[in-house]
């Protein structure tokens, strides 16, 4: 895991399937939105939206990577923004 820049992480999950990786994100997302924090008095809600993508990778395979992966994760989370934000999108 580690920031990617601005407000924008990513998290690495091997062996983790695609239905797997969305749950988990989708739980982050919940309790994230879920909680409430309070600043100088103030209450104050946050969102997050999730881009998830997967690959199979074998022991060797060079036709993946985290430079071929990350465009994809990157266009399922503008497609989450897109939708309204407070979202998982997945492009598998």
């Amino acid at each position: 895991m580690g920031r990617y820049g601005g407000e924008e992480f990513i998290v690495c999950l091997p062996n983790t399937d695609l239905p797997t990786a969305y749950e988990l994100a989708d739980v982050i997302r919940g309790k994230v939105s879920e909680s409430i924090a309070e600043v100088n008095g103030e209450k104050i809600s946050v969102t997050c939206s999730f881009g998830v993508t997967h690959a199979s990778i074998e022991a060797g395979d060079r036709g993946h990577s985290i430079q071929t992966l990350m465009p994809r994760a990157d266009q399922a989370l503008y497609a989450a923004k897109k939708n309204g934000r407070n979202c998982v999108q997945i492009i598998a």
